[in-house]
């Protein structure tokens, strides 16, 4: 099972991601309780200030402002790459079914401290210097 905070920034992902989605769409795709989305939708309101609205015309959550995005880590351009560096040794000594979850974790902090560009280009090349 995620980790509350893990699960938080899952429902921000998908709440952006599919636009509108409502209670049961919710719950369903994070495999949770209702009572769990309700305390969690508290808690990003309340806690986080994460402005999540229920639009009833359309049945489901949308962001108020969509640039929100909690993080859980704050990674430094060089752990950026050790980073990048392990999930690449895990896909190749373990397989990419093992370095998917930790890739999706962490894809959100890899973007933000390389960037797109930069992040496909030192991923080029961590693989290049790895086969």
């Amino acid at each position: 099972m995620a980790s509350r905070l893990h699960r938080l920034i899952r429902i921000i992902r998908t709440v952006r991601r599919k636009g509108f989605p409502g209670v049961q769409d919710l719950c369903t795709s994070l495999d949770i309780k209702e009572r769990t989305l309700f305390n969690d939708l508290k808690e990003l309101k309340d806690e986080l200030g994460v402005n999540i609205q229920f639009d009833r015309i359309r049945g489901g959550y949308y962001l108020e402002n969509d640039d929100v995005e909690l993080s859980f880590v704050s990674l430094s351009e060089s752990n950026a790459v050790l980073l990048l560096t392990a999930i690449e040794l895990l896909e190749i000594h373990a397989g990419a079914s093992a370095a998917d979850p930790l890739r999706q974790l962490f894809d959100t902090e890899l973007r933000q401290t390389l960037g797109d560009e930069s992040l496909h280009r030192t991923r080029d090349e961590v693989r290049a210097k790895l086969c």
